[in-house]
């Protein structure tokens, strides 16, 4: 969609005209959902490195060498696919 048509979850809801309490309901629901499974799936993350220390090696040398990410990136969707973050948090 192009950049003039997007729209923030605050901009739908005010063009809903719901009352100020809803507004703030909604807003502080989707906020504190994100945060949620952001953490949640970072901390799977972190548990998944934790217990495989030639992963955590390969991918510090991965790092450091400037060789990119790939690795991190993949164990990162690895770990999404594994353990999907809403089922978690509910």
């Amino acid at each position: 969609a192009p950049e003039a048509a997007r729209k923030c979850v605050v901009d739908l809801l005010l063009e809903a005209e719901l009352p100020e309490g809803a507004i703030l309901h909604n807003t502080m629901q989707v906020l504190g959902a994100g945060h949620d499974t952001t953490a949640t799936s970072l901390a799977m993350l972190l548990w998944h490195l934790a217990s495989d220390q030639k992963l955590q090696d390969t991918i510090r040398s991965e790092v450091a060498q400037s060789d990119g990410t790939a690795l991190l990136h993949a164990c990162t969707r690895e770990v999404l696919r594994l353990w999907p973050a809403s089922p978690l948090i509910v």
